[in-house]
């Protein structure tokens, strides 16, 4: 008998990627046609996880200050949270359009259903690790959660790109990064901007 997957599990997954990655990415691989929908339904909602704890630990830490403006500042936190939730939805796209853009000049195959799983999934950690903003003194965990995230992302990708890994992992991954920071920044940066005019 083989070993158990985690694929009927309720939270097995997610369970498994944070504990055994390059497993857990090889159950996901093996998989004849990854279940984009269900993966999105059942995993996207954690992005939600960062910015809104990270307004419920502030609204927290102000809770002592919001005497007469209380409604005001939760609506502004709120609504920041729903922005930055956008954008953590948006970075995700970028993250899948990357690695699916790449993978074929570093010698990868990597199928657009299976670059959207392969972001997904990757961002799970760093998602997760977004409880700690609830109390805004563990923000260093939260960090930790992200940069544990690229490790499932590396491992991911060398998992998830067919028949026969990539060329140059570390360059591929770093590239792949390095295109999702710079839009996502530059989304950012135009979202302030558009907040400023209004």
């Amino acid at each position: 008998m083989g070993a158990p997957t985690s694929a009927g599990r309720p939270g097995g997954r997610i369970w498994d990627l944070l504990r055994r990655p390059t497993i857990a990415w090889r159950e996901i691989a093996v998989e004849a046609a990854p279940p984009v929908r269900g993966v999105v339904l059942r995993v996207a909602p954690l992005s939600a996880l960062p910015p809104f704890c990270q307004a419920a630990g502030r609204i927290l830490a102000l809770r002592p200050m919001m005497q007469g403006s209380g409604a005001h500042v939760l609506f502004v936190l709120f609504a920041e949270a729903f922005i930055a939730w956008l954008l953590i939805l948006f970075g995700v796209v970028c993250l899948a359009l990357a690695s699916w853009l790449l993978a074929r000049p570093f010698g990868g195959v990597l199928g657009r259903r299976r670059s959207l799983v392969l972001a997904v999934y990757a961002s799970v950690p760093g998602w997760i690790g977004g409880l700690a903003y609830l109390a805004p003194r563990f923000d260093g965990i939260a960090a930790g959660f992200v940069l544990y995230g690229l490790y499932v992302f590396y491992r991911g990708a060398e998992v998830m790109t067919s028949p026969a890994g990539l060329r140059g992992r570390i360059g591929y991954v770093s590239l792949v990064l390095g295109c999702y920071i710079a839009a996502v920044s530059l989304a950012t940066q135009g979202v302030k901007l558009v907040l400023e005019l209004l």
